[in-house]
């Protein structure tokens, strides 16, 4: 997540949306799961339509999900970053969200670049639609793919409760919706295999070094295109942090480790260096996972839960998603989903794919904001 590297030590943990009020439920303190929950929220409570929101590595689409809306995150490139705050130099993505798929892809639509030759000529809205008999889909196991106790940890006590509803629960409503995508898709194939998590780790620390190779002239150049920065250098955002550790580097999360390495390796790979860790790690996850998993099944879209590490599949990729609200945990209102992975510049085929799941399952739930002052069950 783009998020887990802001000032605040980056400690990347998963935390509730209830009644309009972000509350972890279980954690000593609030985390709301990605950079651009601020974006999720405020289209969910109804302050806004619609919004945009940023993703390196869930991002945008962890606080979709969260917040039971649709989103898509877009193969990099294809919407314009300017203004922005960058991450990394090749690998963000910038996609809409919204409550139905009829305003995502009218957003997409005005945010993406038409001149791109990976976009549609007339955009996503027009052209013949798919129906489900002419897609095939492939299914990961979802007793495999989802979060690790190390992100998603709760508090002694909340463990039996965690166990039966937060796990088994989506568990158990994500293979029911497989079950019912097979009785009407053209086949589902599942579960299959993807990518291993020792790949997936190498190939996440081989971009995570280009990165930090990039950061500090990222930083740089986004401050030069403000007016009145406050800091306009690594160096000078981390003596910020420093003298300011009270309100910056709070107890839970005290550290900015992250910020420093990147500034002692600002610049430090050579140009051939850097090429074949970014090759290397795309073709990773991108050629040697993703697309040969489609061709070997003869598949055209891969479903996973969100609540795993296929931000990380996407983020190492470059390749496209769009996320889909599925079902409310019934001990605290949460909501969680499915992501439904594309090949580069699939985005029309993962947008049809969400107009058949939004007219074939069940609408996503208006929030109750009329909690009295206090956390409403209801979700956002």
């Amino acid at each position: 997540m783009s998020g887990s590297w802001s000032a605040r030590g980056g400690q990347t943990q998963s935390a509730y949306v209830r009644g309009g009020v972000i509350n972890d439920g279980i954690y000593g303190h609030s985390n709301p799961s990605g950079s651009s929950t601020g974006s999720a929220v405020a289209v969910s409570a109804g302050f806004a339509p619609l919004s945009i929101g940023a993703d390196f590595n869930g991002s945008l689409t962890n606080p979709a999900i969260r917040a039971a809306l649709y989103s898509i995150r877009t193969t990099p490139g294809i919407v314009s970053e300017h203004g922005g705050f960058p991450f990394s130099k090749n690998r963000d993505s910038v996609g809409p969200m919204a409550k139905s798929v009829e305003d995502l892809v009218g957003l997409l639509d005005v945010v993406v670049d038409v001149t791109h030759p990976g976009v549609p000529e007339r955009g996503y809205g027009t052209g013949v639609l798919r129906g489900w008999k002419d897609i095939s889909f492939g299914t990961l196991d979802p007793k495999h793919w989802r979060l690790s106790e190390e992100v998603q940890k709760p508090q002694h006590g909340a463990l039996d409760q965690i166990e039966s509803n937060l796990l088994s629960e989506q568990i158990r409503e994500t293979l029911a919706a497989y079950k019912k995508i097979s009785t009407l898709a053209k086949r589902v194939v599942g579960p299959v295999d993807l990518i291993s998590a020792s790949t997936l780790d190498e190939s996440m620390n081989d971009v995570l070094s280009t990165i930090k190779n990039d950061f500090s002239t990222l930083f740089k150049a986004y401050t030069n295109g403000l007016d009145t920065p406050k800091v306009k250098t690594l160096a000078e955002l981390i003596e910020f942090n420093e003298e300011h550790c009270e309100i910056e580097l709070p107890a839970f999360s005290p550290r900015q480790d992250k910020l420093i390495q990147s500034l002692e390796d600002a610049n430090s790979l050579t140009e051939a260096e850097y090429d074949r860790l970014d090759v290397k790690a795309t073709a990773s996850a991108a050629d040697d996972a993703t697309d040969k998993m489609l061709r070997e099944h003869h598949v055209d879209v891969i479903i996973g839960p969100a609540d795993s590490r296929l931000p990380d599949v996407l983020a190492v990729a470059r390749y496209p998603s769009v996320t889909l609200p599925l079902g409310y945990l019934d001990w605290n209102g949460r909501p969680f989903g499915l992501l439904f992975i594309g090949s580069k510049y699939q985005e029309g085929l993962l947008l049809d794919v969400a107009r058949l799941w939004e007219a074939t399952f069940p609408p996503r739930k208006t929030p109750d904001l009329d909690c009295g002052g206090e956390a409403s069950s209801a979700v956002l």
